[in-house]
């Protein structure tokens, strides 16, 4: 048991020094700088934001903080891009019923 934490301490010190190592290259926040934009229109979109910010997450080139607000975001957007596809399927309904 005390190992596991040993190697989770361990784990998180890496990552805090990462993230220390790279402040340099980030504007204020932690926040990367803009390298290119991602238009987030599908949830194929959403799916390669959260990609890119695994990666980066992961290398030690966002800041966790940053990336969770990344990923609560990617979470609202899916549910809006869900309700927007039900309210079109329920058009399309309503349409077929009103027809017949």
């Amino acid at each position: 048991m005390k190992a596991k934490k040993d190697g989770e301490k361990r784990a998180n010190k890496k990552v805090s020094k990462a993230v220390k190592c790279n402040a340099g290259k980030k504007k204020a926040g932690g926040i990367p700088p803009k390298k290119y934009h991602i238009h987030l229109r599908s949830a194929e979109d959403l799916k390669r934001l959260m990609s890119v910010s695994i990666n980066e997450l992961r290398r030690g080139e966002i800041n966790p903080v940053v990336a969770g607000k990344i990923f609560y975001g990617c979470t609202v957007m899916l549910q809006i891009f869900e309700q927007i596809d039900l309210n079109n399927q329920l058009k399309k309904l309503e349409q077929i019923a009103e027809r017949n």
